[in-house]
């Protein structure tokens, strides 16, 4: 849901790139070698921050990578704040 409504938002210029793919459960999702590298890589991590994906921080630190984060805290059940 990330990866599509990125995508729509954005200009051809950028690439975007889901970690769980499309129908994957990202409750169960095991994060790979290949994910750490992508993440590194990435100039921007969308993260969905409801408690969807565990074990991305830890992916994300591991990775090292200098990319600005951007979490959806959920505030209550009418509003979200994104934060950079």
């Amino acid at each position: 849901m990330f990866e599509d409504m990125t995508e729509n938002l954005i200009t051809d210029e950028f690439t975007v790139q889901s970690i769980v793919p499309v129908g994957g459960d990202p409750h169960k999702y095991k994060a790979k070698p290949s994910d750490a590298r992508n993440v590194q890589q990435a100039d921007l991590v969308l993260v969905n921050g409801l408690t969807f994906e565990g074990w991305i921080t830890e992916l994300i630190e591991n990775s090292g990578t200098k990319a600005k984060i951007v979490t959806n805290h959920r505030r209550n059940r009418c509003h979200r704040k994104f934060t950079i």
